[in-house]
């Protein structure tokens, strides 16, 4: 690989990384649900009393035990583990751009079209981020490992574990909480459109020549 290809490929993996961080926080300010992977956390910490950013801090770590243990490879483990670290910025990153966004008082339409638009923000961002193979957030390189792993398309497989997701979290919460919560518009739609956004931009990087590494 030489320097101008290194570069694209920072350069690629950068701005998906922007953009879905954008897509996260969008998608967190119209209040019409958590996303798939944040169901479960959520219910969790509304039972325990944990922090919602403790119960996905300790979600991240689990996704990381597992990439470690399907791979089986330990020469790939620091690359796995600096997601970890990696999480800890895209989060901040996320905070910076929450400051530029306030969605109070918005009509349900106008919250509505920042929910698909925010849909797409994800299922792109995460598409770029994860064909770069730089250093994917945990939950990103959860599916991806799985992806490989059993040798399914990436988007069917997001949606396979959102849908998953968003069950476990629906029962969890039915069961001890006596209520839905968390679930919402919002996370039906992140829950099926992300993997079918994820499917389209692999399909049009391929056509456009974005190299897959």
């Amino acid at each position: 690989m030489n320097n101008k290809e290194k570069v694209n490929r920072i350069l690629i993996y950068l701005i998906g990384m922007l953009i879905l961080a954008f897509g996260l926080t969008l998608y967190s300010e119209t209040d019409l649900g958590t996303s798939a992977l944040t169901a479960l956390p959520l219910v969790v910490s509304e039972l325990s009393g944990i922090s919602l950013g403790n119960t996905m801090f300790a979600l991240y770590f689990i996704f990381v035990i597992c990439e470690l243990a399907i791979t089986h490879d330990r020469r790939t483990a620091p690359v796995y583990l600096m997601q970890i670290p990696v999480s800890i910025v895209f989060t901040r990153v996320m905070d910076i751009i929450d400051l530029m966004i306030d969605l109070t008082g918005s009509s349900i339409y106008l919250r509505l079209f920042c929910m698909l638009l925010s849909v797409v923000c994800i299922g792109v961002g995460a598409c770029l981020g994860l064909r770069m193979r730089v250093v994917a957030n945990p939950g990103d390189g959860f599916v991806q490992t799985i992806a490989e792993w059993r040798d399914k398309p990436l988007g069917n497989t997001k949606n396979f574990v959102d849908i998953s997701f968003v069950i476990i979290a629906a029962a969890v919460s039915l069961l001890t909480l006596h209520r839905l919560a968390g679930v919402g518009i919002g996370t039906v739609m992140s829950m099926l459109g992300v993997g079918r956004v994820i499917a389209v931009t692999n399909w049009l990087c391929d056509r456009a020549g974005i190299k897959k590494y």
